[in-house]
């Protein structure tokens, strides 16, 4: 499920087939946990990574003072783009938000579920 040819030509059509293929036409195979997977390997497909000789490069950065500052630095990138690009990364950026506050959402239900557990524990399977 990799697209084969160039990244920074991939359009929006092919980049659709792609996560359609992924998950399914109607999305059903999505789950927080796969969306990260696929958002991790098409982001560095579609955008990849600055590398010399085969090792990542550490580009200096000015230093982000706030989360806003971030995003409006990567909002701005955004539009920089050509717009099938500029969707793509918003597409993936998207679902990578979706896919974190759903695993963070699911943590603490299942916190909440074992917190409960445990006060059912006899005293000597307590945890110190």
């Amino acid at each position: 499920m990799f697209y084969a040819g160039d990244p920074m030509r991939m359009t929006f059509a092919e980049f659709r087939r792609l996560v359609t293929t992924h998950f399914g036409s109607d999305l059903a195979g999505l789950t927080p946990e796969a969306a990260l997977a696929f958002v991790a390997r098409t982001r560095e497909q579609c955008f990849p990574s600055s590398r010399e000789a085969g090792r990542f490069l550490v580009e200096e950065q000015p230093m982000l003072d706030s989360y806003d500052h971030a995003v409006r630095l990567y909002l701005g990138g955004a539009l920089a783009l050509p717009p099938d690009q500029a969707a793509m990364s918003l597409w993936l950026h998207g679902l990578e938000q979706w896919a974190a506050e759903a695993q963070a959402s699911c943590d603490e239900r299942f916190a909440d579920l074992f917190r409960d557990l445990g006060d059912d524990l006899p005293d000597e399977l307590e945890p110190d």
